[in-house]
């Protein structure tokens, strides 16, 4: 050590050798008010503070501000809009000693407050309307940004707003609002490049969410303790690591789809959803309730189902086996096949047995035991078959093409989604599919329908190639081809990108007829990679939509036969009635007719893996009887009472066929089932107002492992570490591994002295420009002194004393007389308080780039007073910006109100920022901004001169101008200065002003062509009979207005 290092330590140890931590570190002490010489000017507590630091600098406060300034002051600070002339004359003519407090109140109270205030904790929340990195895709959060504002119009307390934002999943029973809140922490970047590893963003996230909770909440970097720890700091790397082990432990893990997501309702959604069940459950009762008639209409239902089904004989004109077996056609058009194999496929060629014109509604195959048979059955397995599937085809021998109308692909299934590349329809060599309309049952990902039917067949979704529907229920994609057409093949292009292509795999291809009825179907079990060509020839594929039968074994129920083909595990089989007669009826989805010179074609699989399971004896027949279809959609319980008699039924039976009947089938209720299932379908698809990605915690069984990470690298593992908070902070804690909740409550609790300096030092610095910490990110050792220490712990300990109310502490701030003073300054006074860090004048400083554009807006009577909802795209320069990837969500500029919506709305992409904004120094929000830049640059004039918004601003607020009733110029421009300054003009602004309307008149009557373009474009056409020169020469007016220095900054 030198000597003076030495005297230092020597005088230290004299003085008593007291050590003190970081001041920032020690709990805040309610301080006595200092006392002070010009005991008249303080209003609250906070001038005390100010006066005694002035007082011993030896300067004087500025005197209050002119009301004119002091009320456009309060109004853009506390709404971020300029007041209306008319509240300028309102707050001058109220003589009111309660006049400027009651402004405060009002100003408080309004919705615009939430807006203003939100756009500070959107910056520290990272908010964003994209996932960020190369691609940087949209990304559905703006419930967040909602959420944020009505929090602060609610004035929710700042301690539960933390709560709800780090920890609102952990609440006991969680409202929509609180999981909402947690997306806070899901606008981390996530990054669905190709060939990138998700835990390596996983982990980034977490880090992020780390040294974010710090810096918001703690004034706190600690990026540095990721990578070692440091002597001197005051968390070391194990705690860091601790930090992140609380983090570490939810659902999210860098996926595209955002998981895991709420669906989020509105309020009055949710009513709906309230009433529309009251009604269903009304109308429920009432088919639940028999009436004298309704009975009547049971019995002749009961009696016109129970008589038998009007049956057609098939002839068996061939009968093959797979097996090369051969099958014994008996008189009475029954098969029998005496000798069983492993597995067999049966093909029958069939015609009516006699001439018939009829239509037929399904097909019956009839299983006949018999005594040679094993086990005396229709079988040859003891009695016992498997009929794994069975189809049926129409064989004409005329055309080979089939005409249709619609050719439709289907993913049937539950939580499924279809994605096509191209999907070609050939009538020779032409592809008609390019000339139809295509459709899909619903549209995610902006994978638009006509992507498949625009000849690109390259699959990737990057290039816009391919189609992409939401996860449903059985999605479709189809086209309509105008009219019916000859159709010779059908080409499946599939997705070719990051092995998407196994998603398509268990589809089904129709052709449909002008009157929607299947004329050619076919499934298909494999992935088209890239593509799969089907030749379609005249022959009709009879398709069967169910199946019914007298009797099944138990899971091998009858639809088994016409779902998959490549199942072999399902089926129809009849053991414990193997030895007795069944019936497989097979339903049509529409009717069909077998011409004289057609043969229906019908092959029976029997692919079961249980050996020998195939039919020996059995019959083919039709059914013409109509009442089929109304059988097939019968339960199998309900059909086998309708074919007792009343008698034969137990009271149980008879009840559970009246509430079926009465629920399903009366025609008395006919009005009153449509009414319910329309209800329960506007209930079932009703759709959320929005997703939003919330955090979710993984289940305790589930939980990750946290190391500490050696130099920071995730994939170099140190000692494992547990849940934990600094020891830096003494707070008592319930648990020693505490979750998100618990870091949150440890925050806001009164001992952690952090927080209250953080939040009230950055409420200071909104309002007056500069922090008393000045450096609002850093309250550590590498961080500015504060400016008024006392001060500081007075507003920490105010806030505590609140309970956290910000409206409370907000009016705290601007009451204070301190706030109040006026802005002006002299030379010497800059010389002494340059940044105004010992308050020695009012807050003046540019407004931020969101104020800056909302109030051209509000002065020229175009912004639009629409809170919430999705993003909006305003208009900004054609210059060709566009994103470097993902440019399918290039700039598409919005249209009507929603060009008009205040800043905050604006689309916040983080690769491709809003120009003018980020021309005011509007951050892309990539990480935590606690503190923006203030810049001045040659570029922040271009924007408000020539930016389109700006312009078309100017051409508002001229055409406004020109509009008032006034006759003298002067009059109409004093009209329109007040309008943008909140104050007259002297004589002097206004004769310049008049001067610059004249002249450019003048100017602009000379060239008409130009002067109607600069008074309409872009705003629209002038009134009708409007003079161009007048309108050209306002807007330029207009345009000075909006770029005066006043304007631009805080009075």
């Amino acid at each position: 050590l030198d000597q003076k290092s030495i005297d230092l330590i020597r005088r230290w140890i004299k003085q008593g050798g007291e050590y003190a931590g970081h001041w920032s570190y020690q709990q805040p002490q309610r301080p006595e008010l200092p006392q002070v010489n010009q005991a008249d000017w303080p209003r609250n507590e906070i001038d005390y503070f100010i006066l005694q630091r002035l007082e011993q600098e030896h300067l004087k406060p500025q005197p209050i501000a002119e009301k004119t300034a002091l009320i456009r002051r309060l109004t853009l600070d506390l709404t971020g809009l300029p007041p209306t002339p008319e509240e300028v004359h309102a707050f001058l003519q109220n003589e009111n000693p309660d006049a400027y407090e009651q402004l405060v109140d009002e100003l408080l109270s309004r919705p615009t407050f939430g807006e203003h205030w939100a756009r500070m904790w959107l910056d520290l929340a990272r908010y964003a309307d994209s996932a960020g990195y190369a691609d940087d895709p949209s990304r559905t959060i703006w419930a967040f940004r909602d959420y944020v504002i009505k929090s602060l119009n609610e004035n929710k307390p700042f301690d539960l707003f933390t709560k709800e934002q780090l920890a609102g999943d952990l609440f006991p029973d969680p409202t929509d609002e609180q999981l909402i809140a947690t997306a806070f922490h899901r606008n981390t970047l996530t990054n669905n490049e190709g060939g990138t590893i998700d835990e390596e963003f996983r982990n980034a996230a977490i880090i992020d969410r780390v040294n974010t909770t710090f810096a918001v909440w703690m004034g706190t970097t600690m990026a540095c303790a990721q990578c070692h720890t440091h002597k001197y700091d005051p968390i070391s790397q194990r705690e860091y690591f601790q930090l992140f082990a609380i983090f570490n432990n939810t659902e999210d893990a860098d996926k595209r789809d955002e998981s895991p997501l709420l669906q989020y309702y509105t309020p009055e959604q949710k009513q709906q959803q309230v009433e529309w069940k009251q009604q269903i459950e009304e109308l429920k009762k009432t088919l639940q309730t028999p009436t004298p008639a309704l009975r009547d209409e049971l019995a002749q239902w009961e009696s016109r189902l129970s008589k038998p089904l009007e049956l057609t004989p098939l002839a068996v004109t061939e009968f093959t086996a797979e097996s090369k077996t051969s099958g014994e056609l008996t008189p009475d058009h029954a098969v029998l096949v005496p000798e069983a194999h492993e597995t067999d496929r049966y093909t029958l060629k069939l015609q009516p047995a006699k001439a018939t014109s009829e239509k037929y509604y399904a097909l019956q195959l009839q299983t006949l035991p018999l005594e040679t048979l094993p086990g005396k059955g229709a079988g040859h397995a003891n009695g016992n078959f498997v009929i794994t599937n069975l189809k049926a085809t129409i064989n004409s021998a005329g055309s080979q093409s089939a005409e249709g109308r619609y050719v439709r692909v289907e993913m049937p299934g539950n939580e499924k989604l279809l994605s096509l590349a191209e999907v070609q329809v050939l009538s020779g060599s032409d592809n008609i599919a390019k000339n139809g309309k295509a459709t899909q049952s619903s549209t995610d990902y902006n994978g638009l329908p006509e992507r498949a039917i625009d000849g690109n067949t390259n699959g990737d979704y990057a290039v816009n190639s391919t189609t992409h529907t939401a996860v449903s229920n059985d999605p479709w994609w189809e086209v309509d081809l105008t009219s019916n057409q000859p159709i010779d093949q059908i080409v499946i292009w599939n997705r070719t990108d990051n092995n998407l292509h196994t998603r398509l795999k268990d589809y089904r291809i129709s052709i449909l007829d002008a009157d929607r009825n299947v004329v050619w179907q076919q499934m298909e079990s494999n992935s088209p990679n890239p593509s799969k060509s089907y030749e379609i020839s005249g022959d009709r594929t009879v398709v069967f939509s169910s199946a019914l039968t007298d009797y099944s074994q138990s899971g091998f129920a009858p639809n088994g036969v016409i779902d998959s083909p490549e199942n072999h595990e399902t089926g129809w089989a009849v053991a414990g009635q193997a030895s007795q007669a069944h019936q497989l009826t097979l339903i049509s989805s529409t009717p069909f007719e077998l011409k004289e010179d057609e043969i229906l074609t019908v092959t029976i699989d029997q692919k079961s893996k249980y050996a020998q399971h195939t039919l020996g004896h059995f019959r083919l027949q039709l059914i013409s009887d109509p009442r089929t279809s109304e059988l097939a959609g019968l339960p199998v319980e309900i059909l086998t009472l309708v074919q007792k008699t009343e008698d034969e039924r137990s009271t149980a039976e008879q009840k559970q066929l009246t509430e079926y009947f009465l629920a399903n089938a009366a025609p008395g209720l006919k009005a009153k089932r449509k009414q319910l299932a329309e209800l329960e379908n506007q209930l079932k698809n009703m759709k959320p107002t929005t997703t939003v990605p919330v955090m979710r915690q993984l289940p305790e069984e589930k939980h990750r492992k946290s190391h500490i990470q050696i130099r920071g690298n995730y994939t170099s593992l140190g000692d494992e570490v547990h849940e934990g908070l600094p020891d830096l902070i003494q707070v008592p804690l319930e648990s020693e591994q505490p979750s998100r909740l618990e870091l949150a409550e440890w925050l806001v609790h009164p001992e952690n002295p952090l927080t209250a300096r953080v939040i009230a030092n950055r409420y200071w610095e909104k309002l007056f420009g500069i922090g008393l910490v000045s450096t609002s990110e850093e309250f550590g050792s590498q961080g500015e002194l504060p400016s008024h220490p006392q001060l500081l712990d007075w507003m920490a300990t105010e806030l505590h004393r609140l309970n956290w109310d910000s409206k409370a502490f907000i009016k705290t701030l601007v009451m204070s007389a301190a706030y109040r003073q006026s802005s002006r300054s002299t030379p010497e006074l800059l010389e002494i308080d340059p940044d105004n860090r010992l308050v020695s004048r009012g807050p003046r400083f540019r407004l931020s780039a969101e104020m800056v554009r909302d109030q051209a807006l509000f002065v020229s009577g175009l912004l639009s007073e629409k809170m919430y909802g999705p993003p909006v795209n305003p208009p900004q320069p054609d210059i060709g910006l566009k994103a470097a990837f993902g440019a399918g969500i290039d700039w598409k500029t919005s249209s009507g109100e929603d060009r008009y919506r205040r800043a905050l709305y604006t689309t916040w992409r983080r690769s491709n920022p809003y120009p003018s904004m980020a021309a005011f120094d509007a951050p892309n929000r990539e990480t935590c901004i606690v503190r923006r830049d203030r810049t001045n640059t040659p570029l922040q004039a271009f924007v408000t001169l020539n930016d389109p918004v700006y312009v078309e601003a100017a051409q508002a607020l001229g055409r406004r101008i020109q509009e008032q009733p006034d006759e003298e110029i002067s009059e109409k421009i004093a009209f329109g200065f007040e309008l943008c300054t909140s104050r007259k003009p002297t004589h002097l602004e206004t004769n310049r002003l008049v001067s610059l309307y004249q002249t450019a008149q003048q100017e602009y009557a000379k060239t008409p062509d130009e002067a109607l373009k600069l008074a309409t474009d872009p705003l629209g056409p002038l009134p009708e009979g409007a003079n161009p020169a007048e309108f050209a020469a306002w807007t330029l007016v207009g345009n000075v207005l909006l770029n005066l220095d006043e304007i631009l900054m805080k009075p």
